[in-house]
């Protein structure tokens, strides 16, 4: 994130179970133009969860507030914005392509041979973006028509 913040003669990169890149936004990157920042976070992945081992040592009620964040995160409720090294890159506000990451569990099957990660991660590197499998946003709505052009919600809670 930080190479990617000083200039990267890159068209893309990725970012799975980050904890964060020092970026505000996926848009300071600075890539070559046209680049595409990706981010993935797998099912399970405390990094995303924003755990930090060091909080289970702490009194009770630190303990609880980070198994709340834990079960928040794995209960669809989505990553936590907020993580180690600033915005968590697949959280929705950061703006990064999110790839799906099915077939990966906690923070060490990112390159499991046979999932889609894995895949997601081989079509990238090999320029096939059109075979990433994305994460579409639930908050857009398609409006009727021929374009089904995107609509903003009537409400969007964070």
């Amino acid at each position: 994130g930080l190479a990617a913040a000083a200039g990267l003669a890159a068209d893309e990169v990725v970012f799975v179970g980050s904890p964060g890149t020092g970026l505000a936004h996926a848009d300071d990157a600075k890539l070559k133009p046209g680049g595409v920042v990706w981010a993935g976070l797998a099912d399970g992945d405390l990094i995303g969860a924003g755990i930090d081992v060091s909080e289970y040592l702490t009194p009770a009620r630190q303990l609880e507030q980070a198994i709340r964040r834990l079960f928040d995160s794995l209960s669809g409720e989505g990553a936590t914005r907020e993580l180690h090294h600033g915005v968590n890159p697949a959280h929705h506000d950061f703006g990064a392509l999110e790839i799906l990451t099915v077939g990966s569990a906690g923070h060490s099957e990112y390159f499991k041979l046979g999932t889609v990660t894995l895949d997601n991660l081989l079509f990238i590197i090999a320029g096939m973006d059109g075979r990433v499998s994305i994460e579409i946003p639930d908050v857009v709505d398609m409006a009727p028509g021929p374009l089904g052009e995107p609509t903003p919600p009537a409400s969007v809670t964070a």
